[in-house]
């Protein structure tokens, strides 16, 4: 489109066979799909936080910085 390719300029690039766009940074994209996928959690309860309350059996889950997460992720994975 206009000698632009998505894929260079912000960085998705698109799908047309399997009818998704895809994104090294978007993997959140994946947890909203998951919880539409787990739809048979009440209305109230499809946000990412309950989500995961419901997934880890977690009742108290740790507020992480997003700046901290790959970190954590790497160094603390059970934290």
């Amino acid at each position: 489109m206009a000698g632009f390719k998505m894929s260079d300029e912000v960085g998705f690039l698109c799908d047309k066979n399997q009818g998704e766009c895809r994104a090294k940074f978007a993997c959140h994209l994946d947890c909203f799909a998951w919880v539409k996928r787990d739809s048979y959690l009440p209305q109230g309860s499809q946000g990412l936080k309950a989500v995961t309350k419901g997934k880890l059996g977690d009742d108290d889950p740790i507020e992480v910085n997003p700046e901290d997460m790959v970190l954590f992720a790497k160094e603390e994975p059970r934290v």
